[in-house]
């Protein structure tokens, strides 16, 4: 393999200067590890305890406790030294896919989905070998069945699959620390999206509703008496009678870059905003769902007056734009604006005790507009 080429494997982050030359690759200072791995040397570790060290240079225990037999079956009981559990969300359903994600990060147990069948195979190399893996399968809609058995035909202990119907709700009902809730309609994923970061930051578990099951969302409600609920964007004009005995904030600004920019100022209240994850809102990639930054929306092709607008009035200085569809707006945005724009394009990982591995594309799954 000659060096130029090598040197591109080793890059994951397409960096916009000028703009004028959007194929200059950076050097590896660069790359954007995902949570929970941190920037190691040329590569990424693991760094489950959130410490910056990697965690192969210390032991670090991790205790999830029970709290009821109910979730018993989901949550892993004690998680000792390098052993800390993984998620796999195993349905062709992108809200199914969303629910186990938000459910994983709220825990801070780390996770990944599958995004076609051959993820089943490739998505289990990047796991260490000791991890416990928990996949919460749609009962009617997996990608791969009978996963468990592929799973513990790799050598990894006491694997477990769960086959549920309506896993965003049965998720919930298994979060026993959480009594707070984000209503969306689940029609559209870009709302999805938006809200992502703020519900895990904030504790936040996100229903999806629409006009013929809001009612099951009402009774699970009554069950739970949130502490907080925040009816978000097209689900406001048929929700909030139904559930304003709750006392919902309501967000719905008119539109889909006004109601995300609301989001974006209710994650900033506590939170620094000079860094922010650039996207059109069209798939869900995990670094979007971590709530380590805010998701803005920006065009495909071009940027709303009003995002312009509202980056210049925050003094945003960083955009990390996931996904390579966006590169004219990112353009835009660096010409323009003169913040710092990266592209994530691509990305690897360093697990314990092994190498780098290959660089590989993001696993992204769309979500309907």
């Amino acid at each position: 393999m000659n060096k130029s080429l090598l040197f591109v494997l080793l890059t994951s982050v397409l960096v916009l200067t000028a703009c004028e030359n959007l194929n200059q690759i950076e050097d590896s200072s660069n790359i954007i590890c995902n949570s929970p791995y941190i920037r190691f040397e040329t590569g990424c570790c693991l760094d489950q305890n959130n410490n910056r060290i990697c965690d192969e240079d210390e032991g670090i225990t991790i205790n999830i406790t029970n709290t009821s037999e109910t979730n018993s079956s989901l949550v892993a009981e004690v998680v000792d030294l390098e052993n800390a559990g993984m998620f796999i969300a195993n349905s062709q359903d992108w809200k199914d896919v969303y629910s186990t994600i938000l459910y994983a990060n709220l825990l801070g147990i780390p996770n990944t989905f599958l995004a076609n069948v051959s993820n089943a195979s490739i998505s289990l190399y990047e796991i260490p070998k000791e991890r416990v893996i928990h996949v919460i399968s749609s009962a009617d809609k997996p990608y791969y069945n009978d996963y468990e058995s592929l799973i513990r035909s790799r050598g990894y202990p006491d694997p477990k699959e769960f086959m549920l119907n309506d896993i965003n709700l049965e998720l919930a009902k298994r979060l026993q620390d959480i009594d707070k809730f984000i209503i969306i309609d689940d029609t559209h994923g870009y709302e999805a999206i938006s809200v992502a970061p703020y519900a895990v930051r904030a504790k936040y578990y996100v229903l999806f509703v629409n006009e013929n099951n809001i009612e099951n969302t009402v009774t699970f409600l009554n069950q739970q008496k949130p502490a907080s609920l925040i009816i978000y964007g097209s689900a406001v004009s048929y929700a909030t009678d139904k559930l304003r005995k709750f006392n919902p904030e309501m967000i719905s600004e008119g539109g889909k870059y006004a109601d995300n920019m609301r989001l974006v100022d209710k994650y900033s209240q506590s939170n620094s905003i000079k860094e922010v994850i650039l996207t059109d809102g069209k798939f869900i990639e995990p670094s979007m769902m971590s709530g380590k930054a805010a998701v803005l929306f920006i065009g495909k092709d071009d940027v709303p007056e009003e995002v312009k607008t509202y980056i210049k009035d925050k003094q945003i200085d960083i955009g990390v734009l996931i996904g390579t569809e966006s590169v004219d707006s990112a353009t835009i945005i660096r010409r323009q604006l003169g913040i710092s724009v990266f592209v994530k394009f691509a990305y690897g990982a360093r697990v314990p005790g092994g190498t780098p591995t290959p660089i590989m594309s993001l696993n992204i799954l769309p979500v309907p507009s």
